[in-house]
């Protein structure tokens, strides 16, 4: 029933436990779900559906739902393709789908190492897609390309047509603050100073 969504299975289920979706409910705390005249009207939310997946997510007796959402068919029992939504997040362990009969209102479920996600959308199997794709960019967006750091241009005095190498004179100080040395913090100092001068 959970792999090809097949409501034949799902009406067979309902029918020998009509007390089951209520039952799970009220034992789950689902407090927005609750079964109708049948299984088709019964009534639920992204919330409950979330919350059950969490809780059910590494429950040993709730096996044979995770096996029947780890192997969910790319077409349904009906013949909708499911793979939509939720699924296609990375990391996917095991999806379950749901749709109106005209298809205009989808759902997914899906369940990874540590997390649970359930999108409903009012729109096509695609629309649920690109949800679940602009919700992901907006809470983990890409990190943005890093701006280069321009590369410092290397201090130097120039005598005449020579170019020395030069430090300015907070940095010396704070390399040399055993010497007592009157420098201004900007003054540009030959950097073989540091050479010369004893270190600290």
């Amino acid at each position: 029933m959970i792999s090809v969504s097949s409501d034949r299975w799902a009406d067979i289920l309902d029918s020998r436990y009509p007390q089951a979706i209520d039952s799970v409910a009220g034992q789950f705390g689902l407090t927005g779900t609750k079964r109708g005249q049948s299984w088709g009207f019964s009534h639920t939310t992204a919330f409950d559906l979330a919350r059950f997946l969490k809780i059910i997510r590494d429950d040993p007796i709730a096996a044979p739902i995770r096996e029947g959402m780890e192997h969910w068919a790319p077409v349904a029992a009906d013949g909708y393709h499911q793979g939509y939504g939720s699924a296609t997040v990375a990391g996917a362990r095991g999806s379950k789908f749901g749709w109106s009969d005209n298809g205009d209102d989808n759902i997914s479920t899906t369940y990874g190492d540590g997390w649970v996600m359930v999108a409903h959308t009012y729109g096509s199997a695609a629309d649920n897609t690109d949800d679940v794709r602009a919700a992901i960019s907006y809470i983990a967006p890409q990190p943005a390309t890093p701006t280069p750091t321009p590369t410092a241009t290397p201090l130097e005095i120039a005598l005449g047509n020579i170019k020395i190498p030069a430090v300015r004179g907070i940095d010396l100080k704070n390399k040399l603050r055993c010497v007592q040395v009157p420098i201004d913090d900007d003054q540009l100092l030959p950097a073989p100073l540091v050479n010369i001068l004893p270190q600290c």
